[in-house]
């Protein structure tokens, strides 16, 4: 008789969700679990993403499939499998389709996350990192009056790095993001947390969104890379317009 191993083997797998709140996604994955008793789902939220580790033992890894699938079917305009930044490289070589961005309070993070991939090169194009106004002015072409009249965080200033971003490239695709990362230079009407991401396709309309990031300096910049890369991905994969969302 074949001497059963004392170490059960396991199949893993990750995905997660993106734009959504924990109480969103609470109910439905509850009914998942309850469908799979026999399966372990750890979930947990980090830089505004909802991460979800699935572990089967063998004897029910012909499942696991299925089950990424029963997310999928759930939340099909926000879901990704393993990496959002891998995704977004699969889905913009695939559609053969450039980007370039345009950060100011993400500092570079954006760029980096991106060519933290090999191959990455097959479709973004570049950076510009224009953190002081002066840089805003001289290569993004910001208007002096913009960032007089409406600051360097604000949606009018975003949608002009939008236009310099565009106008200095070839890319297809474009993100610009501006923000109060903190811990210091928030006030009452645009606190600590505040930033605007805006996000478009040559061509179409621009589409630019205020959100509000608790946390300190590094979530607040970690939290703005992926909640652009959210917007991106969706706009990018299902071509629905996702402003103010």
């Amino acid at each position: 008789m074949k001497k059963k191993s004392s170490e059960e083997k396991t199949v893993q797998a990750e995905i997660g969700l993106f734009l959504l709140k924990a109480s969103d996604v609470a109910e439905p994955i509850k009914k998942i679990e309850e469908k799979y008793p026999h399966v372990a789902f750890q979930i947990h939220s980090e830089a505004g993403l909802i991460r979800i580790r699935i572990a089967v033992s063998d004897e029910w890894a012909h499942e696991l499939e299925e089950i990424i699938l029963e997310f999928k079917k759930k939340f099909p305009t926000n879901f990704f499998k393993g990496t959002l930044e891998a995704c977004l490289q699969e889905a913009f070589i695939q559609k053969k389709k450039t980007l370039i961005l345009a950060e100011s309070c993400t500092g570079g993070a954006m760029a980096s996350v991106l060519t933290s991939l090999p191959g990455s090169s097959a479709y973004f194009l570049g950076s510009i990192v224009s953190y002081a106004n002066s840089i805003k002015e001289r290569v993004l072409q910001v208007k002096p009056a913009t960032l007089k009249e409406k600051g360097a965080v604000s949606k009018e200033t975003v949608k002009e790095m939008l236009d310099g971003a565009f106008a200095l490239s070839s890319a297809d695709y474009a993100v610009a993001v501006s923000g109060i990362a903190g811990p210091g230079g928030g006030d009452s009407n645009k606190p600590v947390g505040t930033v605007f991401i805006g996000f478009a396709k040559k061509g179409d309309p621009y589409q630019i969104n205020t959100v509000f990031i608790e946390g300190k300096r590094e979530q607040v910049i970690k939290e703005t890379v992926y909640t652009a890369f959210s917007y991106l991905y969706r706009k990018l994969e299902f071509t629905i317009d996702t402003t103010n969302e």
